[in-house]
């Protein structure tokens, strides 16, 4: 079962973005961190609070996630 944050809008994106690492990727991150890795990445380099999921944010997303999270 799968628990966001209460009243989460994002809860769509965030099932996007993970499918979208699991392709790319090994993936081992629960929603929430997921959920507070777009929501840093969205305000770091846009100076948004979240940013629109589309082929290009995920690309750069994935790349943001290597250089500051890959182990």
């Amino acid at each position: 079962m799968i628990h966001f944050r209460k009243n989460n809008r994002y809860s769509k994106d965030i099932k996007i973005i993970r499918k979208y690492l699991n392709t790319v990727g090994e993936l081992e991150a629960t929603y929430r961190e997921i959920e507070d890795a777009w929501a840093d990445y969205s305000d770091r380099y846009y100076a948004a609070g979240w940013i629109i999921v589309d082929n290009t944010s995920l690309t750069n997303f994935a790349k943001y996630l290597e250089e500051n999270f890959d182990e």
